[in-house]
């Protein structure tokens, strides 16, 4: 929000005006939303009758329910929808449970010209010794977008990005940082075009350097599959995720200062207080 001062105007996040609670922000009032799934609002999820797991999840954009439950193979569970922190998420076992993102007619998401801002809420419960689990990826063989990786010891993560169609893959690993285990993150991934840069952060905090991307083809074949919890080999059987997921947002630019902000703020307010 862009507030003057005289002849000087500055921009302050929505959250700081008027001592507005971040849980009242509507993350569709920032332009260009393209997805955005939130587990927590029951109107949106729909649950298989026995066993009652996550049949699929609304997306809150379109209001159509785009994202929809897959599995390794036929009789695999899926995701479950567990209540934790006064929240709902979806819990992921690291084996099986994934959530495919298309439409009925199985149009995959395409990223357009390739500059995007995603957020996603996880919490990490790794127990298998896994080298790498995949929050939302897009691809048939690579072209992960948000993966984090465990440490040789077992005793963290680190969070890892790769983004690449065409032309050199780009990877922004963060020296000793760790995801702990039990531990809840705001995870925010931008490719910026205008500058050229591709970045990560965790709960605000910059994760590695931002690396260029000059050179580096969009992901943005609608034959692709957006996936939420696995990688995209063939069989879509790699890189499952251990723990929760809860709230997925993604903008089809890079967002701006404020606009960050006022996202993280909101999500860092329902998902980790």
């Amino acid at each position: 929000m862009n507030i003057a001062f005289g002849s000087l105007a500055i921009d302050v996040p929505r959250f700081l005006v008027a001592g507005s609670n971040p849980l009242n922000f509507d993350p569709l009032s920032i332009p260009d939303a393209s997805w955005w799934i939130d587990v927590d609002d029951g109107t949106t999820v729909t649950l298989t009758a026995s066993p009652p797991e996550v049949e699929s999840v609304e997306d809150k954009v379109t209001g159509a329910s785009t994202a929809r439950l897959k599995r390794r193979s036929v009789g695999d569970p899926g995701p479950d929808r567990t209540l934790a922190h006064g929240r709902n998420w979806l819990d992921y076992d690291g084996t099986t449970k994934f959530l495919e993102v298309a439409d009925p007619n199985e149009v995959q998401v395409n990223f357009g010209a390739g500059e995007f801002t995603i957020f996603a809420t996880v919490r990490r419960d790794y127990v298998s010794t896994a080298t790498r689990f995949a929050v939302m990826t897009k691809g048939n063989t690579t072209r992960y977008i948000m993966v984090a990786r465990q440490n040789f010891d077992g005793d963290g993560t680190l969070f890892d990005s790769i983004d690449g169609d065409t032309g050199p893959a780009v990877s922004i690993i963060a020296p000793g940082g760790t995801l702990a285990n039990g531990g809840r993150y705001v995870l925010r991934m931008t490719r910026d075009n205008a500058a050229a840069l591709f970045s990560a952060h965790v709960n605000g905090t910059s994760m590695g350097t931002a690396v260029s991307t000059t050179g580096l083809g969009n992901i943005d074949d609608a034959t692709q599959k957006l996936l939420v919890g696995c990688s995209p080999n063939a069989a879509l059987t790699q890189f499952h995720w251990e723990g929760l997921i809860g709230e997925v947002l993604f903008y089809d630019r890079a967002l701006n200062a404020t606009e960050v902000a006022d996202v993280e703020s909101y999500l860092t307010a329902k998902w980790l207080a």
